[in-house]
């Protein structure tokens, strides 16, 4: 018995993804990823039908039916300035983040 459990721990460790980069580190629903210039208040945030949630000054989100810079741009409305977004791991061009962030609520 104790060998197959042995053998059981191995195999799943050997078959556990590993995280190796900080798009990977995501949570689990996190399609989308932003960092906020200020810090959102903590808990969930819904922002034109994406579900939002956020801790310090980061957001994740998962996939939602629209153009991703165009889903940086609501959450900017509801949150202010958004730093870096990226979608399935790949960043927003400067241009992409400006549109954004044209959009974004004035904080103070």
């Amino acid at each position: 018995m104790a060998r197959i459990l042995a053998v059981l721990t191995v195999a799943l460790a050997l078959t556990t993804p590993v995280l190796t980069s900080p798009a990977a580190a995501q949570s689990a629903d996190g399609f989308y990823h932003a960092v906020l210039e200020k810090a959102p208040a903590p808990g969930k945030l819904v922002s034109s039908e994406v579900v939002w949630s956020g801790h310090d000054n980061m957001m994740d989100a998962p996939v939602a039916g629209d153009v991703a810079k165009r889903v940086c741009a609501t959450l900017a409305q509801a949150v202010g300035t958004v730093t870096t977004f990226t979608a399935e791991g790949k960043a927003l061009s400067a241009d992409e983040l400006a549109y954004c962030n044209k959009h974004a609520r004035k904080t103070k």
